[in-house]
């Protein structure tokens, strides 16, 4: 488990925390979620959308590491061979492998840190072979820079009654361990049905982007993969045309629906 940011220096002889963190990072990257400090800032020195520019804030950086996974599903690898870090910087040298269309990439990387609070604050992306990164990475876009309207995925999952159980212990490890680190997430609901024969996930995310990214996090496939094993599912989205929530005076629509559109009912983001 990696260290908390507030906890001071490893005995003498020990790892650095900040160490420890980068280690647990790079096995998986959902962790900067939890660790990075809000304000951030990523530089990365390719040509290729994907590698060119500054992202600041921490909900632009994951949205762009998640649509670095994306590019390449499941086969991105970040492998560190060697770790370094005092307390203020941390370094980390190693091999990135991908596969896409048929392309491969396989380049030494290294990685700098600069850690504030026992945050990371900022990170420098370098590559030893940026030509044969920005050619893999050349067609794959850069994120949005601001989010689109807010979307509602519902994914159906239908099982065998007696798998019920199953479905719903992975679903919520999932959700819990994946899906609620990743940027663009605001809140889901994870609904059984009666019957036992199916279950509904109905989630809130910032854009669709956000959404796309998150399924094609390594983490979220291997769940997907289980899961698909004993249940078969449907996953839709949806943008938000109207919401309705029952008083005591009746029904409010919220402001800005017109009265020609049928309301959508919706229910109540939980506390």
């Amino acid at each position: 488990m990696p260290p908390d940011p507030a906890a001071g220096r490893s005995p003498a002889g020990g790892e650095h925390p900040h160490a420890t963190l980068l280690r647990a990072l790079y096995a998986d990257m959902t962790l900067l979620a939890r660790y990075a400090a809000n304000d951030i800032r990523l530089h990365s020195h390719g040509t290729a959308p994907l590698l060119a520019g500054t992202w600041t804030g921490r909900d632009a950086v994951l949205t762009r590491q998640a649509a670095l996974w994306a590019a390449a599903p499941g086969t991105l690898r970040l492998v560190p061979h060697r770790i370094s870090a005092d307390d203020s910087f941390g370094t980390v040298i190693g091999r990135l492998t991908a596969h896409r269309d048929g392309h491969r990439l396989d380049t030494d990387i290294c990685g700098v840190w600069r850690f504030t609070g026992g945050r990371p604050a900022e990170h420098w992306e370098h590559c030893a072979d940026w030509a044969a990164a920005d050619r893999f990475f050349a067609e794959v876009p850069a994120p949005p820079a601001a989010p689109a309207e807010t979307v509602v995925v519902i994914a159906v999952f239908t099982t065998d009654p007696r798998r019920r159980r199953d479905l719903l212990d992975d679903l919520a490890a999932l959700t819990d361990r994946v899906v609620r680190h990743a940027p663009g997430f605001l809140t889901a609901d994870i609904l059984p049905s009666p019957d036992g024969r199916s279950v509904a996930i109905h989630a809130h995310w910032t854009n669709t982007h956000a959404a796309d990214a998150a399924m094609h996090l390594p983490d979220a496939q291997a769940f997907h993969q289980r899961i698909g094993a004993y249940a078969t599912f449907d996953r839709r989205y949806y943008h938000p045309a109207a919401h309705l929530s029952f008083r005591a005076s009746g029904a409010s629509r919220s402001a800005g629906t017109s009265a020609a559109s049928p309301p959508v009912p919706s229910p109540e983001a939980p506390a």
